[in-house]
């Protein structure tokens, strides 16, 4: 093996090895994302019930159509809440299929370009870009 192809596989190797922890580190990072999403997600439902809850207690204070129109608006404040929490999560679920989907796309076309590559450097390049893109 000439000296060239060492220092290539060497620095291909290197290269792979610094990448790996970047990876753990986005897949730990779109882990976390989402249990943050779900958390506030939750929270804002837990809001809504409470707030809710409160509406409905000030009702009682009321009669006749008054309570009943009071109640009505503490359940619309409820579902436009409730509504506006799964948005959000929605929301926050879209963004993580985006960045997935822009993930696999470099991926393919890091793919690509390994292919012009022969042997084992064209298999070091293609490990690193797994490990790079999370694949």
């Amino acid at each position: 093996m000439t000296q060239h192809k060492t220092l290539t596989m060497m620095c291909s190797f290197a290269l792979l090895l610094a990448t790996m922890p970047a990876a753990a580190a986005d897949a730990d990072a779109e882990d976390a994302a989402e249990a943050r999403a779900e958390a506030r997600y939750e929270a804002a439902k837990d809001s809504a019930e409470r707030n809710y809850k409160g509406a409905m207690a000030r009702c009682d204070a009321l009669s006749g159509d008054a309570e009943d129109v009071c109640e009505k608006d503490a359940e619309v404040a409820r579902d436009a809440a409730m509504s506006e929490a799964k948005i959000q999560l929605k929301s926050d679920e879209a963004r993580a299929d985006t960045i997935e989907d822009r993930m696999e796309a470099e991926y393919e076309a890091a793919k690509a370009r390994c292919g012009s590559m022969d042997g084992k450097a064209e298999d070091a390049c293609v490990a690193e870009a797994k490990v790079k893109y999370a694949q």
